[in-house]
């Protein structure tokens, strides 16, 4: 575990008087005389130079943010200051269930000093344990009571900070735990009501009233009741506490090896990396820190990996892991943990539609469908539309989606086609006429009948997708048809002919698509290789895009426990290869549309801007 170097909460890591009388005392007495040593200590001569000389060396360490080598010098020190300094360093160096246990005992006795300070440390220790109630009790007492003004004042800060910061479940778990009326009521002022649906507020005014025996207005009840049903708009961001540390939950393949897996893992991690990077340089006061689980350790009990993370690490978010069976099984776990997880690559299954919390990076096929339909009729007119697809495979799922669109939208789905192609030797000529949209160019008018299509969707997807795809556009050529042909990514995987891109009008959808010669796609290139000593993957390129995508939600929604009441309201992200939307979805809805043209491949949607951190701070930051 390396040292947070330039911690962001070293506003709060407080040297205060202790160091000062320390090292201005020049000798182990005058600590003693403060009550900081024990006289039994500083019996001789000998030993109070040994006992000064580690304790300078320990603090010196501290100040210089070398955490670890503080911790290493100060632990055999059994002196009060030395305690207190080590309960620091645990802090600084991010084990805050350590700093917890050391400093606990220092805060229950004298001096009055030493107790202030290591009740701040383990206030700060709480909170980024996300134990809001103990932390507020905590800052509480220190606001009012502490010996120290300027503790006192950072305490009385720190405590408004996490009260505003606190989310609506947050804020019902400290209300439920919380003993101490004058903080029940600060975290249920008026102010904070706005942020909530009618439903959360009346629900939150209940527990209230209920605890503290009928204490509410009917006002506060008028106020909550006129809310709307769902968040309409981002919360005040204004106050989040200084050194707040965003914790990411990654579970992937262990890339140590070569294979396709681990290739895979490791160009996602190190994207990973470089948006973690990327905020960390733009933000002083709040960090962001990568947890990896090696999801192969724990094939037989996935659950654990999520347990570990939550209950050890504190995550706030999840990304992986890779398969959808992988993601099938925990997405009941995350949904009951309220742990958002992001699945950057499966899309086999729908794993999210009865689980409010798992988001899929890449639509399922069923999604995918639906999104091609909103495509063709809705965003470009497509009125009458002929389908084929592969019955048995992931194709049958995204056609059928798709028609069911199709119709929902108002359109007519004239031809739909699903056959086993391999059945009849990848045979798709019978089907051909059918699409001709010219009743003299077929030449069995008996069997056949030319209807006027708006677009053909051509969806396949097993291991013969790209013979039978070749095979429907050559038939189609033929035709020299006005309407759409759109399909999936299997289109980028054929070698099309320059007349062929002449006569067809076909347009594909991706998840993915980068253009290496973007100024942005070089940069992030160049800056790959100096952090990882590889080249970028497109899985690199997609790991920093959903590591981008997260870090702009908390830019958004400042704790991350809004993020599930929020998301909706955020505007589609695009990233290096890849653009995120979900809105009212757990499916990613921005399929990424293109074009086949002469000239080459030409995207035909728009892009947001991609600019999402303003530099801030040129501070270097490790990770705990």
């Amino acid at each position: 575990m390396n040292n947070l170097h330039n911690n962001p909460m070293k506003k709060y890591i407080r040297l205060s008087f202790l160091v000062v009388i320390f090292f201005a005392a020049g000798s182990i007495n005058s600590a003693v005389a403060n009550g900081m040593l024990s006289s039994a200590h500083a019996s001789s001569p000998a030993n109070e130079e040994l006992q000064q000389n580690d304790l300078q060396r320990g603090m010196s360490e501290y100040q210089s943010h070398n955490y670890q080598r503080a911790i290493e010098i100060l632990t055999d020190i059994d002196q009060p200051i030395a305690r207190l300094f080590l309960a620091k360093s645990y802090y600084g160096a991010g084990n805050f269930s350590k700093a917890i246990e050391v400093a606990s005992p220092l805060s229950q006795r004298p001096p009055i000093q030493i107790a202030n300070e290591a009740q701040f440390t383990r206030a700060l220790s709480h909170y980024q344990r996300k134990e809001y109630s103990v932390s507020l009790d905590l800052l509480y007492f220190l606001g009012s009571d502490a010996v120290d003004v300027s503790l006192r004042e950072d305490a009385k800060e720190l405590y408004s900070s996490i009260v505003d910061y606190l989310s609506v479940n947050q804020r019902i778990n400290v209300l439920r735990n919380n003993r101490n009326i004058n903080i029940k009521t600060d975290v249920i002022k008026d102010e904070f009501l706005g942020r909530y649906t009618s439903g959360q507020a009346l629900d939150f005014i209940r527990d209230y009233e209920r605890i503290t025996n009928g204490q509410s207005t009917d006002q506060v009840r008028n106020v909550a009741q006129s809310l709307p049903e769902s968040p309409v708009e981002l919360p005040d961001l204004s106050n989040i506490p200084h050194g707040t540390v965003y914790r990411i939950g990654v579970i992937l393949p262990g890339f140590e090896d070569n294979d396709s897996d681990r290739m895979v893992s490791s160009g996602i991690y190190g994207g990973l990396m470089l948006a973690a990077d990327a905020f960390n340089r733009a933000n002083s006061d709040t960090k962001v820190k990568l947890i990896f689980k090696d999801s192969e350790q724990y094939s037989s009990r996935m659950g654990n990996i999520v347990n570990e993370l939550v209950e050890e690490e504190f995550v706030d978010v999840i990304i992986g892991p890779l398969f959808s069976e992988q993601v099938a099984q925990l997405s009941g776990l995350v949904d009951r943990r309220s742990i958002p997880l992001f699945a950057p690559l499966a899309n086999t299954i729908t794993v999210s539609d009865d689980n409010r919390y798992v988001f899929q990076i890449n639509p399922s096929f069923e999604a995918r469908g639906r999104q091609f339909a909103q495509f063709a009729v809705r965003d470009h007119g497509a009125n009458r539309v002929g389908i084929i697809s592969e019955r048995g495979s992931y194709s049958e799922t995204e056609a059928t989606a798709f028609k069911n669109e199709v119709e929902r939208l108002g359109g007519e789905v004239v031809h739909f086609f699903n056959e086993d192609f391999t059945a009849r030797g990848l045979s798709v000529g019978h089907l051909m006429p059918w699409f001709a949209n010219n009743q003299d160019l077929i030449q069995d008018t008996i069997n056949y009948r030319a209807e006027s299509l708006d677009a053909v969707f051509l969806s396949f997807s097993s291991d013969v997708a790209e013979t039978l795809l070749d095979l429907t556009l050559t038939g189609l050529e033929a035709f020299n048809p006005d309407y759409m042909v759109i399909s999936n990514e299997t289109m980028t995987y054929l070698d099309h002919s320059l007349n062929r891109i002449r006569r067809l009008n076909m347009i594909y959808a991706d998840t993915y698509f980068l253009n290496e010669g973007d100024e942005i796609a070089i940069n992030f290139r160049y800056d790959y290789q100096n952090r990882t000593g590889a080249e970028p993957s497109i899985f690199s390129h997609v790991g920093y895009d959903i590591g981008m995508y997260y870090l702009s939600l908390i830019n958004a929604v400042g704790n991350p426990d809004n993020l599930r009441d929020y998301i909706h309201l955020i505007e589609p992200f695009d990233g290096i290869a890849t653009t995120i939307y979900f809105g009212d979805e757990q499916m990613n809805k921005s399929l990424q549309y293109f074009k086949l043209t002469t000239e080459g491949t030409v995207k035909i949607t728009d892009s947001p801007n991609r600019e999402i951190f303003d530099a801030k701070s040129d501070e270097d930051f490790e990770e705990f």
